[in-house]
């Protein structure tokens, strides 16, 4: 049973919650799986709901590609130290040889500063004289 609870006083709950009122406020076992469970929960709905919006019309496949490497990316560059790496090993083998500095001419290094540029912002920083680049995915689809 949900209760819409923003209203009431009595029965207001704080903005990270999932309304579970009947539950005990000091147990926390139900928060502590929602909350472990959410961003794989949520990385699979995005990708479910980029598949429905491309059965209705189809995605320039640049761009569908660079949305589930860009999701996937991120999602494992925060879920642990292992995923991370891996992530960073990646983006290091696929973008290094072929991405350079425009102004120094220094080959991309990957770190994980400008992995998490790369995925979120499409740019990246070089590490020698600092100057930020644009770098988007879908020219590696």
């Amino acid at each position: 049973m949900h209760l819409i609870t923003i209203k009431r006083i009595e029965l207001r709950t704080s903005p990270e919650n999932f309304n579970f009122i009947f539950k005990n406020p000091f147990d926390d076992d139900v928060y502590e799986w929602l909350y472990g469970h959410l961003p794989t929960l949520l990385l699979y709905l995005a990708h479910v709901i980029l598949e429905l919006f491309d059965r209705v019309k189809p995605m320039d496949e640049g761009a569908k590609m660079a949305f589930l490497a860009r999701s996937t990316f991120g999602f494992h560059l925060v879920e642990t130290e292992e995923s991370a790496k891996s992530v960073l090993d990646a983006l290091s083998l696929a973008l290094s040889p072929r991405v350079r500095c425009g102004k120094c001419d220094a080959p991309l290094a990957v770190t994980s500063h400008n992995a998490a540029r790369i995925v979120l912002t499409e740019t990246f920083r070089c590490t020698r004289c600092q100057r930020v680049h644009y770098l988007p995915f879908s020219w590696f689809f």
